[in-house]
């Protein structure tokens, strides 16, 4: 019985990292165009202003992925735990 609880909280666990890693991809898919959003709505006579705003946006993106990651799940409707050093021990316990 401990086994198997074992095996669906890891197998679980490893579905939410692959999530969590989905979503790292698509906040870097938005970086990308938002780039090319702001260099087509600015210009190239105003290119230097585009990439100011660009350098912002993607700051504060990061910085909110990385200090609210936990936010960042509840906007897709996914409850975030860390699980990068989330392990589950013989007794389907997180590990310490």
């Amino acid at each position: 019985m401990e086994n198997e609880i074992v095996e669906v909280l890891n197998r679980h666990t490893a579905l939410l990292k692959h999530l969590i890693s989905l979503v790292i991809k698509v906040d870097d898919l938005i970086v990308k165009l938002l780039e090319k959003k702001a260099f087509e709505e600015q210009g190239w006579y105003n290119a230097e202003r585009a990439m100011e705003i660009l350098v912002v946006g993607k700051k504060t993106l990061y910085r909110m992925r990385k200090n609210h990651p936990e936010q960042c799940m509840k906007n897709m409707g996914q409850w975030y735990y860390n699980l990068n050093v989330l392990n589950f021990d013989a007794k389907g316990k997180p590990a310490q």
